[in-house]
């Protein structure tokens, strides 16, 4: 009974522990994140992101299951693969395996934003690929598959044309992302007006079900765009043939 009972309590005492060093290394992670701040729209930071001391952060929480890892240290995975904090493509490089880590959750949003941070850092020709396909039809891979399409060399009018099949793919899908409006508006020119009234009324549908996303400035623009453009469809549908 007794030896029960000390057991007991050692096992209790080693839960605490190790509870303890699981929320200290959350609040490591929460403030390294809050010292990032931007200037001139680039993110900077006082501490260094490409040094041994974000290196054992990271090492602590892929020590964890995916799944039991809390927001700020997601966060901090993500930005510990940011260029411009890291400021060095050799630790770039040898911090891969987060996106492997990340990819293996059983969280849907927590493994595309794992496949959208090997788009935008390590991804080659073939693997991009790969990576469009199966985030088809994501509006949040948006942004992640244009820089990839930079980062690949695709650049001016040849990184609009590599990234269209799969802006393609969003129509529909409440996509406010500026290089897909081309793809959209490209794509009801070629409709008839009644045709593209409807595109465009299943395009607000989908913004506007989205609530996940919150109302940007940008995204009320294109909302407004697209309630202009119905009204130009609706006025040609009742125009007398010539």
């Amino acid at each position: 009974m007794k030896n029960a009972l000390i057991m007991a309590v050692t096992l209790l005492a080693m839960t605490l522990v190790a509870q303890a060093k699981a929320d200290e290394l959350g609040d490591r992670a929460a403030a390294w994140c809050a010292s990032i701040v931007k200037v001139n729209g680039k993110a900077i930071s006082t501490n260094d992101w490409g040094g041994a001391a974000a290196d054992a952060i990271i090492d602590g929480i892929l020590a964890k299951p995916v799944d039991a890892i809390g927001n700020a240290e997601l966060s901090f995975l993500h930005a510990s693969l940011t260029a411009r904090l890291v400021n060095s493509d050799g630790k770039l490089a040898s911090r891969k395996r987060i996106v492997t880590y990340l990819q293996a959750s059983t969280n849907q949003l927590r493994a595309m934003g794992g496949k959208n941070a090997e788009l935008i850092v390590f991804s080659d020709e073939a693997r991009t690929q790969q990576l469009m396909t199966e985030l088809a039809g994501l509006p949040a891979a948006a942004n992640a598959v244009w820089e990839a399409a930079r980062r690949l060399g695709h650049l001016g009018p040849a990184q609009q044309t590599y990234c269209e099949p799969f802006f393609r793919t969003l129509i529909a899908k409440g996509c406010s992302f500026p290089p897909y409006q081309k793809v959209f508006l490209n794509h009801i020119a070629g409709l008839n007006p009644i045709q593209a009234r409807r595109a465009i009324r299943a395009e607000q549908d989908a913004l506007l079900s989205d609530i996940e996303t919150p109302m940007t400035d940008a995204k009320k623009a294109w909302l407004d765009e697209l309630e202009l453009r119905v009204k130009v469809a609706k006025s040609k549908a009742q125009d007398p043939p010539q």
